[in-house]
């Protein structure tokens, strides 16, 4: 998962493509709505970028 490359580099800006972006945001690809809002919490916290 996206998340686990954020862990790995905090404070970075990554680029990524639409299809990323949409696996990112598209909560099929996650238990619930509850984990995608976690995710996306995460990425704030890790100072992460796209």
């Amino acid at each position: 998962m996206f998340i686990d490359k954020a862990r790995m580099f905090p404070n970075c800006v990554f680029i990524i493509g639409a299809d990323t972006l949409v696996r990112i945001l598209d909560e099929k690809f996650l238990p619930s709505r509850k984990d995608m809002m976690n995710q996306l919490d995460l990425f704030n916290a890790l100072i992460i970028t796209f």
